[in-house]
């Protein structure tokens, strides 16, 4: 019988949430999708959400330059580093993870990689993905799409041409590409077709009553080295 090799895929989101490592922990090969369009406006390609201190949501964004085509890939979105917005990031996570029982041990590296210029959107939100992938010792393989050499099409021909490129007969899909994904297509690539089904689990957390869905600091100031066994609960 032919052993199950599973492959899904991401847009290299910025400080994801634990559903998003939790994917990747699932998976024999994850690939970063750096080649695809950033959505316009603001969104998780480059924002995400923290606790603060008063039990608020308090977003934390990235902000990129105009394209001149009006038109930004991951891989070539740039980084307006005219604005202080990594010092706003860095003062926020002090703010209100200060008293986090984890925060000393794992804010320094997580600051450093903040404080760094990168090139691209992908390119700093990689290495923080990369950073907590590490952290978490997630083993699954990591593949930046930009760094595949073949012509792999679009929407569901991109995912089964990754799938066969990589020997995956189980592609691992997010619960939000259900009504993008043709089942048929999948079936005739002779590629199996499953979804992602997180339930979301509660851990420590400062400031009054839980909130699900921040990013993945608000885990890793709160419970540290569990927080890899904590996501893939």
């Amino acid at each position: 019988m032919k052993s199950q090799i599973i492959l899904s895929v991401h847009q290299p989101n910025y400080l994801p949430w634990l559903g998003y490592f939790n994917k990747i922990m699932k998976s024999d090969i994850f690939v970063i999708l750096d080649d695809v369009q950033v959505p316009r406006g603001c969104s998780v390609a480059n924002r995400n959400q923290i606790k603060g201190i008063n039990g608020n949501e308090i977003l934390l964004t990235v902000p990129l330059k105009k394209a001149a085509e009006g038109i930004r890939f991951y891989n070539n979105a740039t980084i307006d580093y005219e604005q202080s917005w990594q010092q706003k990031h860095i003062r926020n996570l002090q703010e209100n993870y200060r008293k986090a029982e984890f925060f000393g041990e794992f804010s320094p590296t997580i600051f450093t990689l903040l404080e760094k210029q990168y090139d691209s959107l992908a390119a700093l939100n990689t290495a923080l993905i990369m950073h907590f992938i590490d952290l978490f010792g997630i083993k699954t393989k990591i593949v930046v799409e930009s760094e595949v050499n073949a012509d792999l099409g679009m929407s569901n021909e991109r995912i089964i041409n990754l799938c066969k490129h990589f020997g995956a007969n189980t592609y691992f899909s997010g619960q939000g590409a259900r009504k993008y994904n043709d089942p048929e297509l999948y079936e005739q690539a002779g590629i199996t077709l499953t979804y992602q089904e997180y339930v979301h689990p509660i851990y420590r957390q400062l400031h009054g009553e839980f909130m699900p869905s921040m990013c993945v600091v608000d885990l890793v100031f709160n419970e540290g080295a569990k927080s890899g066994e904590i996501i893939a609960w």
